[in-house]
């Protein structure tokens, strides 16, 4: 035979293998509609491994308290479980005592959920998990026990039947509970960009318009938003004003305005609206001024606004999550109330940054549209038998 062939034989053979090996696993995860099979046993005596593994942890929240947070796996081990003989009953028992577990496992999680923030010292923590396992398991013995008495004193299909009712109906009422990352209840952003101030009333009168560099940074606490938002621009004076000084027609000025803003989150997919209102200082100087220059012009107002703010990406790594976005803001103050210039004013902002927050592992219910209706097809199966 050619060097080529053999070795090509060789190698599949090889793949061939591997492929066996990777496909045929010792173990298996008991998830909602498994079935066990008979080649998931081998030839022995009667006899089924399944193990609960679990392990818990406490994720930190506000004001000391914490969230319990666990996992919890029903494993069956297809290298020491055997049966006797393919015609027996052996393998519905070895099903109903995989799915007992695994209602054992969905109830486990569910009760966990339910502790909700916990307060406590280590041991006491430590504890109340320990008295929820220990439910549990009493529990899920109390059933095994029942359901052999009533295969030893009744007859055996009727009771595997019966059996296969009750498990359904436990582990569909038992609510699914799912292990997610959890943003934190706060969380903290910055952003730059360039801004345009619109000048209306007595103010335009005397100075243009402003543009220049905008910037700030924001705090989010759940739904509500803290923002501070900078602007320093530039612009020039259109007239003649006497006020703390002379000031000539075309003085280069800068305009220097502040926005503290509280506003109320409103998000939609990929985009995020942010209705605020707050208050506004704005400051009129001189461009290039001595320290001898007294010449200042400042006004303290109302500002109400709207931003609207569109995710660009996302990254999520080492506990933490950053969202990106592009920014647009439009505020006005009704009267800028610059000394007895005063007049409307409209301040536009684009800008790019970046919110971060905390990620911590949490377990939510959920609501399974698809299991409510399995169930009522289910219901209504039992019903004709």
């Amino acid at each position: 035979m050619p060097l080529n062939v053999k070795l090509c034989l060789v190698l599949i053979m090889f793949f061939s293998g591997t492929k066996v090996a990777v496909c045929q696993s010792d173990t298996l995860i008991w998830h909602e509609g498994i079935k066990l099979k008979q080649s998931d046993f081998s030839k022995g005596i009667n006899y089924v491994d399944i193990v609960l593994h679990y392990s818990y942890t406490f994720e930190h929240s506000a004001f000391g308290k914490v969230t319990p947070v666990i996992i919890a796996d029903v494993i069956f081990n297809r290298e020491t479980s055997s049966i006797s003989d393919s015609t027996s009953n052996y393998l519905k028992y070895a099903q109903l005592m995989f799915d007992i577990e695994g209602f054992g496992s969905k109830l486990l999680r569910y009760k966990v959920l339910q502790l909700g923030e916990l307060k406590g010292s280590d041991q006491e923590l430590n504890k109340k998990l320990d008295h929820v396992l220990f439910q549990t398991s009493q529990e899920t013995a109390l059933l095994k026990k029942e359901m052999n008495q009533d295969i030893q004193s009744k007859n055996v299909n009727e009771t595997y039947k019966i059996w296969e009712v009750k498990i359904y109906d436990l582990i569909n009422k038992t609510p699914n509970v799912l292990l997610e990352n959890q943003l934190a209840k706060w969380q903290l952003g910055c952003f730059i960009g360039i801004a345009n101030n619109i000048f209306a009333g007595k103010t335009k009168n005397y100075f243009k318009n402003a543009t220049g560099l905008n910037y700030g940074f924001e705090v989010d606490v759940r739904k509500s938003r803290f923002a501070i938002d900078l602007t320093l621009a530039l612009n020039k004076s259109n007239a003649l004003l006497e006020r703390n000084g002379t000031w000539q027609p075309n003085t280069k000025t800068s305009l220097a305005a502040i926005e503290l803003t509280y506003g109320i989150k409103i998000p939609g997919n990929k985009w995020l609206t942010v209705p605020y209102a707050g208050l506004s200082v704005n400051e009129i100087t001189p461009r290039k001024a001595d320290r001898e220059d007294k010449r200042k012009l400042t006004g303290y107002s109302p500002a109400v606004g709207i931003e609207l703010n569109r995710n660009f990406r996302n990254r999520e790594k080492y506990g933490e999550k950053v969202t990106f976005f592009y920014k647009a803001k439009l505020s006005v103050n009704p009267s800028n109330m610059i000394s007895k210039i005063g007049g409307t004013q409209v301040n536009f902002r684009v800008a790019i940054g970046f919110d971060t927050s905390l990620v911590k592992k949490g377990s939510c219910k959920r609501t399974d549209l698809f299991l409510s209706i399995n169930r009522k097809i289910h219901h209504s199966l039992k019903d004709l038998i």
